[in-house]
């Protein structure tokens, strides 16, 4: 249906009626026709009329998928025991911790934007200074592994504890072993968008 309207001797209000009443008619059901099988629409009118005659809108028009919401990540704990990545007394890593500490630096390159804290233990045996540069020590030693193996060095944080957080007793050997860990937390970053 083309209407088509001169303007000679109809005051322009006449004139906008007129188209108004005629785009109505184009999106308006037919009286035959039930108004349920009209889809809803919330675009422009323009919009309306063209997705009524079948016109595909231009990619820009094109409704998008709704962005993921932010949803935070929970950290990753990993806790080895001392002697798994080190001798006794020694800040030297073992033949043994490249395979435990790949795990952390997967699950840090899994978060973009982690931050890796490393916590050096000790148990009680030995002097309370001399735990403390061990514990620092070592710490050290695996920041500088995980850097060497790829994450960033502004992402990795090294803290020696010595023997002021022990997890057991350190009157067994037991409670020793336990306590002489390397506790290190992979804290998330956000989302990749």
């Amino acid at each position: 249906m083309t209407i088509l309207f001169t303007g000679r001797g109809m005051p322009r209000t006449a004139i906008l009626v007129a188209a108004l009443a005629s785009l109505v008619a184009c999106v308006a059901p037919a009286e035959s026709e039930p108004a349920a099988s009209i889809p809803a629409h919330s675009g422009t009118a323009a919009e309306a009329v063209a997705e009524a005659a079948g016109a595909e809108r231009p990619w820009w028009q094109q409704p998008t998928a709704p962005a993921e919401p932010d949803v935070p990540r929970a950290d990753t704990s990993f806790s080895f025991s001392g002697d798994v990545l080190f001798d006794v007394g020694s800040s030297t890593l073992s033949m043994a911790a490249s395979t435990q500490l790949a795990a952390v630096v997967a699950a840090a390159r899994e978060r973009p934007g982690a931050i890796v804290t490393v916590a050096g233990h000790t148990d009680g045996d030995g002097s309370e200074t001399d735990n403390l540069v061990l514990s620092r020590a070592r710490a050290d030693t695996t920041r500088r592994w995980l850097i060497d193996h790829g994450l960033r060095a502004d992402q990795v944080v090294a803290i020696g504890y010595g023997e002021s957080r022990p997890v057991a007793t350190n009157d067994t050997a037991e409670g020793k072993a336990r306590n002489r860990r390397c506790d290190i937390t992979v804290t998330a970053g956000p989302a990749p968008s």
